[in-house]
């Protein structure tokens, strides 16, 4: 899909995908759907048409993001709907005793493809052009950052290359094009250079364009040429035996054609010439850049301190409590030097107390339209997300400020939720998913924590701008004020999600019993439950109440809710896909768990006082990661082996009576990642069956052989084989190319 498209269209592409499958076409067949089907086709492709449009007014136009709302609302609820005719299918193909018969497959595919309208006739709003003039009295924290890419830019080390390309990355707002002045003014480098040009280059990158901008800057006069040929012809004459510096502001586009064209005249310039990228995306730096990229972070609270000061106070005296206010605002714009100055500009001009406390309280899409240009800054950013990315971006509005996030917990809720398009060729949805959340951190939109490197959060305006675009359909328990306006406004929410407390009152959440459409209910802290502080304390009421309401839930998690049971309920919410219930204190699932037939993931991690899952198990036939490390469960249910779609396990334990046995592993070809063999004691012929059963299984990385089940108490005195050592184990390792 082209950049700047709807985020309904990913929607809708995810929709007409789901219609497209096997299993509802067949369900379809001999009913009369036929005319619904095709009104729905036609009320949706009329529809697109707007979406573009309305995409890019949203921002300020309050009626037309009403509008756009109120489709998005009608589009949930057309999915609900064909989400109950799918499960249905699923189902029935589920208790068929006989594999299906093969039903003629309606051609969804030229539908969905005509989903994708051009974007002619939309008017963005586009960034102002950059010059290459700075008031540096303005400018803090940027002392080092200058410092090190003029290292580079001075550095005539003999490289492959006579033009080196220095990209600077960074999210918007970051400062990147402020950077670039500081350098491209600096005395040292007008000396080193023969010639200095900028270019602001923005979301076109065109040879032409590009090609005759600089030649124009070198002759200091307009140039009346659009031919390509006499463009670079003349600029490589200009260019010839010179040291030149060229900066080109706000990249969007990944090298190409037209970057490759624009490069030739530069190769005639001296030895040591340079380029400076700046781009918000990592991946069109790594196609352009010859160096590594330099990465742009926020100033620090003292840096940005001082540039609000210049702007809110100047030369007057700080009142001390305008001063305590004003730090509240830049901590809040988390070291983004665009927004601190921006607010300090908005304030200059406000000196009561109640006016500073207001600015603080606003969003950002509540500031001035006319007076501030964060909004715009950062919208510009999401118009050039690709469609299918904008979904899964809106998503994260549900994450607390300063959260920290795991990659492949958040890809298994995208996927849950339906925001993933079908994959291609070998790929599979988590690698749809992992694909889209790597491009989302390539683009600044996530970034990797600087506490722990396996974790990304989001800087706080973009959380603010996820909110924006997310809009009524996510709902943040902290968020909500105790009125009934704002019970209304959230009625037709989809997702939502709170913070945990140790101790929780079930009426915290008669709020949800209202949210009838309800997708997500997820539960989210970053406490360690490891030291005893990290649990929440909820009454079995609460799921026994919100289950039978919430039959929409496509994510539930009860995670680290010390709830001993769940309600046989659970078994009517068909629209399910992800259960978490790790590390609760639940004893047994009910046996209608077996009943969810778009169960794709199900985590009992730690789930201590769980020793049993239900004997229906192997009805689960869509379940692709089943995580039960921690647990006390002695032994695999009956057909473990229709699990075919597993993607991980990370435990199996083998049980003593002649059940499940070490054979239902043969069947899950997909198996990928880490496995725990345990209870090995009760199998007969222990190479052979090894040998046997991980056939096909070249996903796994990582397999560990137990004896016994080390959280079986029964076993804790039973002497253990250590089969580490058998070279028989050994072989089949390395058959496998497995690390034991």
């Amino acid at each position: 899909m082209a950049i700047g498209e709807a985020f309904l269209s990913a929607f809708l592409q995810v929709l007409f995908d789901r219609l497209a499958s096997n299993e509802f076409v067949g369900l379809l067949c001999g009913r009369k759907y036929d005319d619904l089907l095709d009104k729905l086709k036609v009320t949706l492709l009329t529809v697109t048409t707007l979406l573009n449009d309305a995409e890019e007014k949203q921002f300020y136009n309050v009626a037309v993001k009403k509008w756009l709302h109120m489709t998005k609302d009608a589009l949930y609820d057309a999915e609900d709907l064909l989400d109950d005719l799918a499960s249905e299918a699923l189902a029935c193909k589920m208790a068929a005793e006989s594999p299906a018969t093969t039903k003629q497959v309606w051609n969804w595919n030229r539908i969905s493809t005509s989903l994708s309208p051009s974007s002619r006739g939309i008017e963005h709003k586009h960034r102002s052009p950059t010059t290459s003039l700075v008031d540096e009295s303005c400018v803090y924290g940027r002392s080092c950052d200058k410092e090190e890419i003029i290292r580079v830019l001075l550095c005539d080390e003999p490289t492959s290359r006579k033009v080196g390309v220095v990209p600077v990355i960074g999210m918007a707002g970051i400062g990147k094009t402020t950077l670039a002045q500081l350098i491209y003014n600096d005395e040292r480098v007008d000396k080193h250079f023969d010639l200095k040009i900028w270019m602001f280059v923005s979301d076109h990158f065109d040879a032409v364009r590009v090609t005759k901008t600089i030649l124009e800057s070198v002759n200091m006069k307009n140039v009346d040429l659009d031919d390509l040929n006499l463009l670079q012809v003349c600029l490589k004459e200009k260019l010839a035996g010179k040291r030149f510096l060229i900066v080109l502001d706000d990249v969007w586009n990944k090298r190409n054609d037209d970057w490759d064209l624009s490069w030739i005249p530069f190769r005639a310039g001296r030895s040591g010439s340079k380029i400076i990228v700046t781009t918000q995306n990592s991946d069109v730096a790594s196609s352009m850049g010859t160096v590594p990229a330099y990465h742009l972070t926020g100033l620090s609270f003292e840096d940005s301190w001082l540039l609000f000061k210049s702007q809110a106070f100047e030369n007057r005296i700080i009142d001390a409590n305008l001063e305590a206010i004003g730090k509240e605002i830049v901590n809040r714009c988390d070291g983004l030097p665009m927004a601190v100055k921006r607010f300090g500009i908005l304030l200059h001009s406000r000196r009561e107390e109640d006016e500073w406390k207001d600015m603080f309280s606003r969003k950002i899409w509540d500031l001035p339209d006319d007076e501030s240009n964060i909004l715009q800054t950062l919208r510009l950013s999401y118009h050039h997300l690709p469609a299918h990315l904008k979904p899964c971006f809106a998503y994260c509005s549900l994450f607390p400020t300063e959260f920290e996030f795991n990659k492949d917990s958040l890809v298994l809720l995208w996927m849950a939720e339906g925001l993933l398009e079908q994959p291609k060729g070998n790929k599979t949805l988590e690698d749809v998913g992992s694909e889209y959340f790597q491009e989302l951190v390539s683009r600044s939109f996530f970034q990797q924590s600087l506490h722990n490197r396996s974790r990304f959060v989001m800087h706080n305006l973009m959380k603010e701008l996820a909110q924006f675009v997310s809009g009524e359909f996510c709902f943040r328990l902290e968020d909500k004020v105790d009125d009934s306006n704002q019970y209304k406004a959230y009625e037709k929410a989809r997702h939502s999600s709170y913070i945990r407390r140790q101790r929780e009152f079930t009426t915290r959440f008669d709020s949800f019993s209202r949210l009838e459409c309800l997708r997500t209910f997820l539960p989210l802290d970053d406490l360690d439950p490891t030291d005893g502080t990290g649990f929440s304390y909820l009454a079995n009421k609460v799921p026994r109440d919100l289950l039978p309401k919430l039959r929409y839930l496509r994510v539930l998690s009860f995670n680290a809710c010390r709830i001993t049971e769940l309600p046989d309920t659970i078994g009517n919410l068909k629209h399910l896909r992800y259960l978490d219930l790790s590390r609760t204190a639940i004893k047994r699932l009910p046996d209608s768990t077996s009943m969810l037939c778009n169960l794709q993931t199900l985590l009992l991690v730690e789930c201590r006082s769980l020793t049993k899952l239900p004997a229906e198990m192997g009805n689960l036939t869509s379940l692709r990661h089943l995580h039960i490390d921690g647990s006390r469960l002695k032994e695999m249910p009956l057909q473990m082996c229709r699990l075919k779609n597993l993607q991980s396990l990370s435990n199996f334990m083998v049980g003593r009576e002649n059940g499940c046995g070490i054979k239902d592993l043969s069947d899950m070809l997909q198996l990928k990642g880490s496995l725990i063999i345990s209870g090995l004691q009760n199998v007969v012929n222990f190479v052979d069956a090894m040998e046997a059963n991980l056939k096909g299984k070249e996903g796994l990385d990582h397999l560990v052989f137990q004896w016994s089940d080390s959280s079986d108490d029964s076993l804790a005195d039973t002497d253990e084989e250590d089969v580490s050592d058998m070279p028989q184990v050994h072989r089949i390792l390395d058959d496998l190319n497995i690390r034991g």
